[in-house]
């Protein structure tokens, strides 16, 4: 694996945080929540971390889950890269903690932690999002597990059903401006320590293993503050769909000499465009909208290319003297005055 030099320092800048008077293992579901002010565009880079399961959340909106099943000694960091725009914002994660069980408990198999565990390390230049300073947490009462039974129709190796009472929600405690002022301060419970090297503790009972630099990628839109998730699978598909769309126009325009014929194979290349984009975004993405308007926006692209190719042909023709097969045939017509 490769590594940003300072990575390793980044990743290793935080304490493991939880709840006080909250032993490690009590199962419940537990919130956080961090506000910070940005004066001008930001680029903060985070590593993130939790026992047994957590989702972050950027603003309200999803941002990261983690970790995969691991051993603990081999924690996996969730590293993210985010942009955010000038203003007020929240970083905000649920952190879930299941029981340790086996038949008829509310515990998913095959599962080794210790649970009660929250991790977020590094920042920007001027400001240090790391745990636990400047973080709140609260117990979240209003969901709970439910037992299920071993057996019959019931008999599954997946995680435990949850229960939710309305009425002791915390409300929208994603939100920014949310009054957390009746949330607990967290308290460190360990330092952490990283997987392979000699930083941090060793006896903490959490080794965190480095992700590949450019694990997870985030860029935003600067002043609607929205996240998009960008990661290799997602340039890959594009790439296919650049393969593709490029092949329809080739084949449209193989062996034609009138310009007509260009301009037609970039409207087959723009509907490829569209079609590839449009099903690439509804197989990976819930937001309709979203995915149409990328699909009409690389199509787009695509026929400003093709009408730059018209427009720039006859010049570079011109200044380049090159007696092209298109120019020919316009040469050959019999309107022409030389004719």
């Amino acid at each position: 694996m490769n590594y940003i030099l300072n990575d390793y320092q980044q990743a290793n800048k935080a304490n493991w945080t939880w709840l006080p008077d909250y032993h490690a293992g009590r199962e419940g579901f537990f919130l956080f929540r961090n506000s910070f002010i940005t004066n001008k565009l930001d680029k903060i880079t985070i590593y993130v971390a939790g026992d047994c399961r957590f989702k972050l959340y950027l603003d309200g909106q999803l941002i990261g889950t983690g970790p995969v099943k691991s051993f603990p000694l081999f924690t996996q960091l969730l590293r993210l890269q985010l942009e955010v725009a000038p203003g007020e914002h929240v970083l905000s994660a649920e952190v879930i903690v299941w029981p340790s069980g086996w038949r008829n408990s509310p515990a998913p198999w095959s599962e080794m932690h210790i649970g009660g565990g929250f991790y977020l390390s590094g920042g920007s230049e001027t400001i240090d999002l790391s745990t636990p300073k400047g973080w709140k947490c609260l117990h979240d009462k209003s969901r709970y597990t439910l037992d299920w039974k071993d057996g019959g129709a019931e008999l599954f190796p997946a995680g435990p059903r949850d229960g939710v009472d309305f009425q002791k929600s915390p409300g929208d405690w994603r939100a920014i401006g949310y009054d957390d002022s009746n949330w607990a301060d967290a308290v460190p419970t360990g330092i952490s320590a990283i997987w392979g090297t000699s930083m941090g503790d060793l006896n903490c009972p959490w080794q965190l293993e480095m992700p590949q630099v450019g694990h997870q990628r985030f860029t935003h839109e600067p002043i609607a503050g929205i996240q998009h998730l960008s990661n290799p699978s997602t340039s890959l598909s594009l790439d296919g769909q650049g393969i593709l769309s490029g092949t329809i126009a080739s084949l449209v325009l193989n062996r034609k000499t009138s310009r007509l014929w260009v301009l037609l194979s970039g409207l087959a290349g723009c509907a490829a465009d569209f079609l590839a984009i449009l099903a690439i975004g509804l197989m990976t993405s819930s937001d309709l909208n979203g995915s149409l308007a990328s699909a009409a926006w690389r199509a787009g692209g695509t026929a400003v290319g093709t009408l730059m190719c018209i427009g720039l042909q006859p010049l570079l023709e011109m200044i380049f003297n090159m007696p092209t097969p298109m120019k020919l045939m316009e040469l050959s017509n019999p309107n022409q005055p030389l004719l």
